[in-house]
């Protein structure tokens, strides 16, 4: 069940301040991918709550697992958008299943994962509500 835009953005909010911090800090780099993760996915949540809902439980989606409908609802959205929100699935996937991992994570990397995350989301016009730290 999708939650309202202001919660969305709430969480939203939450969740990229912590990834900025942790990047801020060079700390936790695999939490940092995976809040980031976690940002966009509550993007298209919000998206879906505050434009159209009715898309993002379509019936064309409804045998596909949660990510996966997010996924093609996000390419509705913008493909770019799109391609981000696989990468930060997967990485997150990777972050925190992966034993090893988060010892090969550069710092440069996460901060272009962060910057192309802000970009899309203000491109997309995401969120606008969303305060980024500068």
């Amino acid at each position: 069940m999708l939650g309202t835009l202001p919660e969305y953005i709430d969480k939203a909010e939450n969740d990229v301040r912590l990834s900025q911090e942790l990047l801020q800090r060079s700390e936790h780099l695999d939490w940092c991918i995976v809040t980031l993760f976690y940002f966009t996915l509550h993007c298209v949540n919000g998206h879906a709550a505050q434009i159209d809902r009715s898309e993002f439980e379509k019936s064309k989606y409804k045998n596909d697992d949660d990510h996966t409908k997010r996924i093609k609802y996000a390419r509705s959205i913008d493909r770019q958008f799109a391609k981000l929100y696989s990468k930060l699935y997967s990485k997150s996937r990777q972050c925190r299943y992966d034993p090893v991992y988060y010892k090969y994570i550069k710092k440069d990397t996460v901060q272009r994962l962060f910057d192309e995350s802000k970009a899309l989301c203000i491109k997309c016009r995401l969120f606008p509500g969303v305060r980024f730290k500068t």
